[in-house]
């Protein structure tokens, strides 16, 4: 997969440089969330370094990256979960979002999917908010309904909700591949 070209930014793999970088994108984002959505103890920490060294050396990690200045102004990080593309985490910086940068992280994560023939995305996230649930749906995810949840995203948001976020607020999407 080739680097992908927009107008002031680009999409590419993590390079182990961007690393120290990611944990400040993923707290400026945490900023964008109402106290009622995002626990004060989730909204003053981030993944361990180890969480992003771990991804960059499967391949499972991208970056948006600033044309100008070549910093990093977004991420996407993917696992595996019982044979799918599970989107982990995703974040912009707030100074750059609503320019399509979830948009095209989200895009290289499907278009590598494709590629490596997985069936679907899946993904956990506020159902409520206009960046999380809507946006999601915007780009064809669907919720899955409690009753049919497989089995790992249920113990996903039974992990989410030991974490502080409420359950009620909370859901799991996917997105079928061609």
């Amino acid at each position: 997969m080739a680097t992908l070209m927009y107008l002031t930014y680009t999409i590419e793999r993590a390079r182990l440089s961007d690393l120290p970088q990611l944990a400040d994108i993923e707290l400026a984002a945490a900023t964008l969330f109402p106290d009622e959505d995002l626990p004060a103890n989730l909204r003053q920490t981030c993944h361990p370094a180890k969480f992003f060294r771990d991804a960059l050396d499967r391949n499972h990690l991208w970056v948006a990256r600033n044309k100008a200045t070549q910093d990093p102004i977004g991420f996407v990080l993917v696992d595996v979960v019982d044979d799918v593309i599970h989107i982990t985490e995703m974040d912009v910086l707030p100074e750059f979002s609503r320019r399509g940068v979830g948009r095209a992280l989200i895009a290289t994560v499907r278009e590598w999917a494709e590629e490596q023939r997985y069936d679907r995305l899946t993904l956990t996230t506020f159902r409520h908010l206009p960046w999380n649930g809507p946006f999601y749906r915007r780009l064809g995810f669907l919720e899955i309904p409690q009753p049919l949840l497989p089995k790992p995203l249920a113990e996903i948001l039974a992990a989410e909700a030991q974490l502080g976020l409420d359950p009620q607020n909370r859901i799991a999407m996917e997105l079928w591949l061609e």
